[in-house]
Protein backbone atom coordinates (compact mmCIF):
# COMPACT_ATOMS: atom_id res chain seq x y z
CA UNK A 1 0.00 0.00 0.00
CA UNK A 2 1.16 3.48 -0.73
CA UNK A 3 -0.13 7.00 -0.66
CA UNK A 4 -0.99 9.19 -3.58
CA UNK A 5 -2.76 12.41 -4.46
CA UNK A 6 -5.72 12.92 -6.73
CA UNK A 7 -7.06 16.22 -8.06
CA UNK A 8 -10.59 17.26 -7.08
CA UNK A 9 -13.04 19.14 -9.28
CA UNK A 10 -12.17 22.29 -7.35
CA UNK A 11 -8.51 21.98 -8.34
CA UNK A 12 -7.26 20.88 -4.92
CA UNK A 13 -5.36 17.65 -4.34
CA UNK A 14 -6.52 15.11 -1.79
CA UNK A 15 -4.37 12.39 -0.30
CA UNK A 16 -5.61 8.86 -0.92
CA UNK A 17 -4.48 5.37 -0.04
CA UNK A 18 -3.44 3.49 -3.18
CA UNK A 19 -3.88 -0.29 -3.16
CA UNK A 20 -2.86 -2.53 -6.04
CA UNK A 21 -5.10 -5.59 -6.54
CA UNK A 22 -5.43 -8.20 -9.25
CA UNK A 23 -8.61 -9.78 -10.56
CA UNK A 24 -10.13 -11.99 -7.85
CA UNK A 25 -8.33 -10.21 -5.01
CA UNK A 26 -10.06 -8.09 -2.39
CA UNK A 27 -9.50 -5.76 0.54
CA UNK A 28 -11.52 -4.97 3.66
CA UNK A 29 -12.46 -1.55 5.04
CA UNK A 30 -13.20 -1.22 8.74
CA UNK A 31 -13.70 -4.96 9.16
CA UNK A 32 -17.22 -4.71 7.72
CA UNK A 33 -16.88 -3.76 4.06
CA UNK A 34 -15.21 -6.05 1.52
CA UNK A 35 -14.23 -4.74 -1.91
CA UNK A 36 -13.40 -7.38 -4.52
CA UNK A 37 -11.97 -6.87 -8.00
CA UNK A 38 -14.27 -8.99 -10.16
CA UNK A 39 -12.95 -8.32 -13.65
CA UNK A 40 -10.34 -6.19 -15.39
CA UNK A 41 -10.93 -5.51 -19.09
CA UNK A 42 -8.53 -2.93 -20.50
CA UNK A 43 -9.20 0.35 -18.69
CA UNK A 44 -12.49 -0.91 -17.22
CA UNK A 45 -12.67 -2.58 -13.79
CA UNK A 46 -15.73 -4.35 -12.32
CA UNK A 47 -15.80 -4.09 -8.53
CA UNK A 48 -18.02 -6.00 -6.09
CA UNK A 49 -18.83 -4.49 -2.70
CA UNK A 50 -20.13 -6.43 0.30
CA UNK A 51 -21.40 -4.07 2.99
CA UNK A 52 -23.98 -4.19 5.78
CA UNK A 53 -27.42 -2.93 4.76
CA UNK A 54 -27.10 0.19 6.89
CA UNK A 55 -23.99 1.30 4.99
CA UNK A 56 -25.00 3.26 1.88
CA UNK A 57 -22.88 2.54 -1.19
CA UNK A 58 -23.20 5.06 -4.01
CA UNK A 59 -21.15 6.02 -7.05
CA UNK A 60 -19.23 9.24 -6.36
CA UNK A 61 -20.51 11.01 -9.47
CA UNK A 62 -24.07 10.70 -8.14
CA UNK A 63 -23.08 12.46 -4.91
CA UNK A 64 -20.96 15.18 -6.51
CA UNK A 65 -23.57 16.48 -8.91
CA UNK A 66 -22.92 17.62 -12.46
CA UNK A 67 -19.42 18.67 -13.46
CA UNK A 68 -18.93 22.39 -14.01
CA UNK A 69 -18.93 23.33 -17.70
CA UNK A 70 -15.51 23.60 -19.26
CA UNK A 71 -14.44 27.03 -20.44
CA UNK A 72 -15.64 27.81 -23.91
CA UNK A 73 -18.00 24.85 -24.06
CA UNK A 74 -21.43 25.71 -25.35
CA UNK A 75 -20.63 29.35 -26.05
CA UNK A 76 -21.98 30.82 -29.27
CA UNK A 77 -19.31 32.59 -31.24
Amino acid sequence: MQGGKIPTREGRCEEVLVITRKEGQSFVIGGRIRVKILEVDGSSVRVGIEAPGEVPVKRAELLEGPAPPSQGAGEAG
